[in-house]
């Protein structure tokens, strides 16, 4: 298993389009100098903060406090080295159990896998391998970039479209007519943006699944199921009843496409 840092593509993937919005903003208010001045510099602070939240992700290096570096035996090779990091079993309720550290340069370095310690010693050794397994593919497939950009982007696109029509309605009425620019436009820009919605929905469980799938290439399906169960256990901790029916259905879902996989 190759890692390879996917932070340029989560900046590529949002930063232009929302300079855009602002740039867009921007033109729409030129007959305020001020404010568009202000919106134009609040879109290069945000493009600007965006950039730095991507340098390092999910977190800088320096924010993990004292890990302790340990030999973990997993069934796959790849270029990562593992660390136990006290600091993420701090708080409980954020449910942070493995966490592939991301620079956007990372060289021939090996990449940092921080690791909750709680999990071997509350779930055991199998539990923790599994974890840090399909946090890894999970990395390697990118499915945290595709989930974010999935949500944002569309997001993104609608405002600027919005900005557009109204910064250059009289050409774009011209060009298309009002019934295209005013009723058919509206209706298709709010039906994409829900399909979007759903796909992304749609995606997140799927990718949930192909994991498991995954899984079951190096662990008992008993192993991959204990994973379910307690991720998802996880999750409903400290959610409303509506909330923990909902986890309950999805666990039961991803626990049935288990159990219908040929592996």
């Amino acid at each position: 298993m190759k890692l390879k840092s996917p932070n340029v593509w989560y900046i590529l993937g949002t930063v232009p389009v929302l300079v855009l919005d602002f740039v867009l903003g921007a033109w729409l208010a030129r007959g305020m100098v001020w404010l568009s001045v202000v919106l134009l510099l609040l879109g290069l602070l945000a493009a600007v903060a965006l950039v730095r939240k991507f340098i390092v992700l999910p977190k800088p290096r320096n924010r993990y406090g004292t890990p302790e570096p340990f030999a973990l035996e997993l069934p796959i090779d790849c270029n990562a080295e593992f660390y136990h990091c006290p600091e993420m079993a701090k708080y409980e309720f954020l449910h942070r159990t493995v966490e592939v550290v991301s620079p956007l340069w990372n060289g021939k370095k090996p990449f940092q896998v921080m690791i909750n310690p709680t999990l071997a010693e509350k779930y055991g050794q199998d539990f923790e391998k599994a974890a840090v397994v399909r946090e890894l593919e999970n990395f390697r497939r990118k499915n945290s970039l595709k989930s974010l950009v999935g949500l944002l982007l569309p997001v993104e696109v609608l405002a600027a479209a919005v900005l557009a029509a109204v910064a250059f309605g009289p050409q774009l009425e011209a060009m298309l007519g009002s019934f295209v620019l005013y009723f058919a436009a509206p209706f298709v820009a709010v039906a994409v943006f829900g399909g979007c919605l759903y796909l992304w929905n749609r995606t997140i469980s799927n990718q949930d699944k192909q994991l498991d799938a995954f899984l079951l290439g190096y662990f008992s399906k008993e192993q991959v199921k204990q994973y379910i169960q307690v991720t998802e256990k996880m999750h409903a901790e400290g959610g409303s009843e509506k909330s923990r029916v909902f986890t309950e259905h999805y666990r039961d879902d991803r626990l049935k496409a288990l159990d219908t996989n040929k592996h």
